[in-house]
């Protein structure tokens, strides 16, 4: 897997390891997609690709004073996911293709580096009103967008749309009372990926 090289990444290096948020974001919104799209084609699983990358960006938020140049950021995202999405794969039999119980088994083990955002996430999803958490559940572990979603819920999409956005920045300012607020929308980011043949 490859990742193109960004002109800036020297520079936003130097803020993420000072603690900047918003370069960290920025660098988040420069790979999130590509990355998830490398991984998609290995694991075959929006959720489980979506879950990988997320805590690749953890691991480099909590790490972010061991990186001494963009090179060893790069790499260290990439290798990061290609490991993660391969030790998930390797857990499950390869003849069969995984149940949605079986990636949730897989997703929420214990011991992974965001288990406990992850804990602090969930809470903050069954705290929110009926309509609001199923709409988020439908876009963030079904990967369904707008239209679908309308669909099912015989709502114009958007008015779903509107829904999750404001959803979304329920959840994310009731997750930035435990954690960076980016941190908070890593955690919370749908990727929204070319469709894979399977």
């Amino acid at each position: 897997m490859q990742i193109r090289p960004h002109d800036s990444e020297d520079e936003l290096l130097e803020l993420i390891i000072s603690g900047d948020q918003l370069a960290f974001l920025k660098l988040f919104n420069l790979y999130f997609s590509p990355l998830g799209q490398a991984i998609l084609g290995l694991t075959k699983s929006l959720p489980l690709t979506q879950h990988i990358v997320q805590d690749a960006f953890v691991k480099v938020w909590l790490q972010r004073k061991e990186f001494t140049n963009k090179s060893d950021l790069r790499e260290h995202l990439m290798t990061c996911c290609q490991n993660d999405a391969l030790e998930f794969l390797n857990k499950l039999n390869r003849e069969q293709v995984p149940s949605q119980e079986q990636w949730h088994a897989l997703l929420n083990k214990p011991g992974t580096t965001t288990e406990h955002l992850r804990v602090i996430v969930s809470k903050a999803v069954e705290n929110l009103p009926i309509q609001e958490r199923r709409i988020y559940q439908m876009s963030k572990h079904q990967g369904l967008n707008g239209m679908e979603i309308g669909a099912i819920m015989g709502m114009p999409a958007e008015t779903i749309n509107t829904l999750l956005y404001t959803t979304l920045k329920k959840v994310r300012t009731r997750l930035s009372l435990h954690m960076p607020p980016s941190i908070a929308v890593v955690l919370t980011s749908t990727l929204v990926l070319k469709r894979v043949n399977r």
